[in-house]
């Protein structure tokens, strides 16, 4: 059994990893960002009589 094919498996997987968790992690704060957003369009400004429950 040749240890240089799980050398170079362990290697692909780990970049696949990496890659994965940095897509994941901009999708999250792409989420944070947007729920943020929202908020700050529900939440009745100081000019505005409407309220949202």
């Amino acid at each position: 059994m040749k240890t240089f094919n799980d050398t170079k498996i362990v290697k692909l997987t780990e970049k696949f990893d990496r890659q994965l968790l940095n897509i994941l992690n901009k999708e999250l704060k792409a989420v944070k960002e947007a729920k943020e957003q929202i908020i700050k369009t529900l939440k009745p400004g100081s000019d505005d009589g409407l309220l949202v429950a």
